[in-house]
């Protein structure tokens, strides 16, 4: 037992408000400290001082790898990081810390010298390398978030276009398509904006899917962040029907917005809309002269949402397969390869489950269950 440490520990816990008082009065002199009031200011110094002096006494049986992390340090770098501390000013108030423990010792006649202060400035050490730890982290998971932010912003402004291209090159080529086989120019005008429209779309994807993946990687949290909302479900089913219109009419196809009025679920907005947009549009290339109808259940426990459809059907050996993401048909112009993925996708971030029913010659059921938040499940 090293008595000189012993009474170093001690002389912090039984001088903690002096010591306080002291760093206090250097620490206001930082340019963010200024801006604080006390409380803020303070905030964790006693338990860190606390933390400090049972580090000491631990120094002198545990080597500094054994002891355990100072919790109070890592909770002061993450305040420090929210008030807009910057790494400089952190490591200065801990320097700050470190001259006055000093000077306290110095005063008391507490020899701080040789192995003593070797120790003393490991356990300082140790809680800057946790506070900075914590700060950094902070700093990183903050890149990330705006990173998130304008990536979504751009992916957004992107596919508004772009899904507005598609559908008038559509629109075109459906009402007028025949017109305009006479017109070599005018053909491969539509040719040129309906591939461009198909190569963007591809490339916004590949962009989300590839963030996903880095996304999972570095931060080892779930692919993509969800930003879940009680959602009514009927607004946009039926915003989802106005805009398909145009479409639907061309394929002589009537679009039914059967969700009930008042059913409500937990979902992300964006992906719930990106779902049910790729499940009509595919509803509708595969269906002539029929129906497609958008509707929704109330399970109690969860919300079941259904595009269904009276066009070709699936085969029951491709039902298992069209729900994979597979290369792009080059004889396709629309195709991106991605296909019902997406919808895949967005039912795998929500936790909850797809079945497909189909029936070759009668048409096609998709039904989505997302489960409820409990507030909404009670």
């Amino acid at each position: 037992m090293n008595e000189e440490l012993s009474r170093l520990a001690m002389l912090i816990g039984e001088r903690r408000d002096d010591i306080i008082t002291q760093w206090k009065i250097a620490a206001c002199q930082l340019p963010k400290a200024k801006e604080l009031d006390e409380p803020l200011l303070l905030d964790h110094m006693p338990q860190l001082l606390e933390e400090l002096s049972s580090a000491l006494f631990e120094a002198q049986r545990l080597s500094i790898v054994e002891m355990r992390e100072q919790s109070n340090a890592a909770e002061h770098g993450a305040i420090r990081f929210r008030l807009g501390f910057d790494v400089e000013e952190v490591i200065a108030e801990f320097g700050i810390l470190r001259d006055i423990i000093q000077r306290f010792a110095e005063a008391q006649l507490v020899n701080i010298s040789g192995e003593v202060n070797r120790t003393a400035n490991r356990v300082v050490d140790k809680a800057i390398a946790s506070s900075l730890e914590t700060y950094v982290r902070q700093q990183a998971e903050e890149v990330e978030r705006k990173r998130q932010e304008y990536l979504s912003f751009i992916v957004h402004d992107l596919k508004t276009p772009i899904s507005a291209m598609a559908t008038a090159a559509q629109i075109i080529d459906q009402s007028v398509g025949s017109e305009l086989q006479g017109s070599l120019v005018a053909r491969k005008m539509l040719d040129v904006l309906r591939r461009n429209a198909t190569r963007l779309n591809r490339r916004v994807m590949e962009i989300l899917n590839e963030e996903s993946r880095l996304h999972a990687l570095i931060a080892e949290q779930p692919e993509l962040r969800l930003d879940i909302h009680d959602v009514d479900l009927w607004p946009i089913a039926e915003q989802l029907k106005n805009d398909c219109q145009s479409i639907a009419e061309s394929r002589k196809t009537t679009i039914r917005n059967e969700v009930p009025l008042d059913l409500r679920m937990s979902a992300d907005p964006d992906l719930l809309i990106e779902l049910l947009q790729n499940l009509v549009s595919n509803a509708l290339k595969h269906t002539l002269n029929g129906e497609v109808i958008i509707g929704g259940e109330d399970h109690g426990d969860s919300v079941v949402c259904f595009v269904r459809d009276t066009g070709v059907g699936i085969h029951p050996e491709q039902i298992d397969r069209i729900l994979q993401e597979r290369p792009a048909n080059p004889n396709d112009p629309e195709s991106t390869g991605l296909g019902l993925a997406i919808v895949q996708k967005v039912m795998q971030l929500h936790k909850g489950s797809i079945a497909v029913q189909s029936t070759p010659g009668y048409g096609t059921t998709f039904r989505m269950k997302f489960t409820k938040a409990r507030d909404q499940a009670a």
